[in-house]
């Protein structure tokens, strides 16, 4: 949680010493507290910002599948067992967000509510694809269809129409949660309300505006094209990485210290200025410019792509 924590304040305040020695003193204080209910979100949402930062829904079908499985889970598990009630309950760690229940009346030492981390991460990970599908989906898969002409494109604005609609969506089904486990005084699982909201809301959007097809043929992957060197490249990369990492747990352990203190240098961004250029090339690009060593041949390919025409020396390469 401390770690999490850590790389969760990093985007605003910076990576160095002080948050560090921060993240240390808030998990002495939370200790020293009695696991206060703050200090117990504070660790929550950070370890949910970070997974959901660490993984991704490519499609809108995977979300679908994804979250309509754990929509019976969740009803199993709550309405058929006390299992997941009683792990939610009597588990004191930062594992689900506490809210007092009548904080006007009451006070905020009330009786708390919870609501499990599974609830943010999972409609999370829906509701970050949303996002990318909003900004730049939509906008690649017209340009796409336009034979990338910008011209076709010309006067369009980036809209996250989709993505406020699912942040909408999802505290609507919060607010339900609340209310009917208000009502009827029992345990609710959250995902029976929020998947419901989140995939009608967003299937009546895209019928709407007419993306229906569009939604369901997006794959964020397919804004990171790759040729198969380079993820031959990047694999032989890994598997020499993990090879000389393996079995020197000390070195891993003195960086990861370094890292959170943060001591550690930057890693190198070759690869990111590849997949970038591989990315930005459109139909009117006459020569992709390298700006790495690694990327000179990716170039060179590109170049001999886009130039079809270009003469070539007997070992197929274009030539200048």
């Amino acid at each position: 949680a401390v770690v999490a924590l850590n790389y969760f304040v990093r985007p605003w305040v910076g990576k160095n010493v002080f948050v560090g020695l921060s993240s240390i003193a808030v998990g002495v204080l939370y200790f020293y507290t009695d696991k206060h209910w703050m200090l117990t979100n504070l660790f929550g949402v950070s370890i949910a910002v970070l997974a959901i930062q660490s993984m991704a829904v490519g499609s809108f079908s995977t979300g679908a599948i994804l979250l309509s499985g754990l929509f019976f889970y969740d009803i199993f598990w709550v309405f058929g067992t006390d299992v997941m009630v009683s792990v939610a309950t009597n588990i004191d760690g930062p594992i689900k967000i506490l809210f007092p229940q009548n904080p006007i009346t009451k006070g905020w030492d009330s009786r708390l509510s919870l609501l499990g981390l599974g609830d943010i991460v999972i409609p999370g990970f829906y509701i970050a694809f949303m996002l990318v599908y909003s900004t730049l989906g939509r906008d690649y898969l017209a340009s796409k269809k336009a034979g990338n002409n910008k011209e076709a494109l010309k006067g369009k604005k980036h809209s996250s129409v989709y993505f406020t609609v699912a942040m909408v969506a999802y505290t609507l089904s919060l607010i339900n949660t609340m209310f009917v486990m208000m009502y009827f005084k029992h345990a609710q699982p959250a995902l029976l309300y929020i998947v419901p909201w989140l995939l009608i809301t967003t299937l009546l959007t895209a019928v709407v505006k007419g993306d229906l097809g569009s939604l369901f043929e997006f794959d964020i992957s397919s804004l990171y094209p790759q040729n198969e060197e380079e993820e031959a490249l990047l694999k032989k990369q890994i598997e020499e990485k993990a090879k000389k990492e393996e079995g020197n747990v000390e070195d891993s352990l003195a960086w990861f210290v370094k890292d959170f203190f943060g001591l550690a240098p930057e890693p190198t961004k070759e690869k990111v200025r590849v997949k970038t250029t591989v990315a930005v090339m459109d139909d009117k690009a006459q020569e992709v410019k390298p700006t790495t060593k690694i990327s000179k041949k990716l170039a060179s390919q590109l170049n001999e792509t886009s130039n079809p025409s270009a003469p070539t020396n007997k070992k197929g390469t274009t030539q200048k």
